[in-house]
């Protein structure tokens, strides 16, 4: 899911939960009793996983085993931190410097910066009442003719860029007209995770 194969992780999950979690412990059952059903259920994990690699090895062939990274040849720059009042900001420049070193043009950083400040503006808001710390991770990919942002935090679990978004102030109507002109925007949670992704083409007009 990380790494947008998407259909793997949905297959090899429905193949251990769907599948090996019903037909092992039934298997076990008849070989040893109930010591066989827990047994059935403590293999269906590790078999799930040995599926998985001998499927990721004879399909993407033994140098992209077993990462599937072979298209991730962009540079990446990695920010995180103990989401504060001051990550906004701070963040929010730091994304807009990165995206200048490596040639966009002002509009775009700036646009990029924008909505990573009022993103990360969103989610305190969201967790004003939680007392654990919520932790922030900014992922920049530079290619050839895009930067794709990734942001991921450990707090309440919300759809930054739904169209449907319940805005209540200002803040919050930005980020999400912003996004609404990228042309790649996608929100997912991943093992209990906020995951955001916006796209921004180096030649596209903002």
């Amino acid at each position: 899911m990380l790494i947008d194969h998407i259909g793997i992780a949905t297959g090899f999950t429905c193949l251990q939960y769907g599948l090996l979690n019903v037909l092992l412990p039934m298997l076990g059952s008849s070989l040893w009793g109930i010591h066989g059903v827990w047994a059935g259920i403590a293999t269906a994990p590790e078999l799930t996983l040995i599926c998985t690699l001998l499927f990721v090895l004879l399909r993407f062939g033994k140098e992209n085993f077993p990462f599937l990274l072979w298209d991730m040849d962009s540079e990446i720059v990695v920010m995180d931190e103990v989401l504060s009042a001051d990550s906004p900001v701070h963040l929010a420049e730091r994304v807009r410097s990165c995206m200048l070193s490596h040639q966009y043009a002002s509009t775009v950083a700036d646009n990029a910066a924008l909505v990573i400040a009022e993103l990360l503006s969103c989610t305190i808001k969201k967790n004003e009442n939680t007392k654990k710390a919520v932790l922030i991770e900014l992922s920049l990919f530079f290619e050839d003719d895009s930067a794709q942002i990734i942001e991921r935090d450990s707090g309440e679990l919300f759809e930054f860029v739904a169209s449907d978004t319940q805005v209540g102030d200002l803040s919050g109507c930005i980020p999400v007209g912003q996004t609404k002109a990228q042309r790649e925007i996608a929100y997912l949670v991943t093992t209990g995770y906020n995951r955001n992704r916006i796209r921004y083409s180096r030649y596209e007009k903002q």
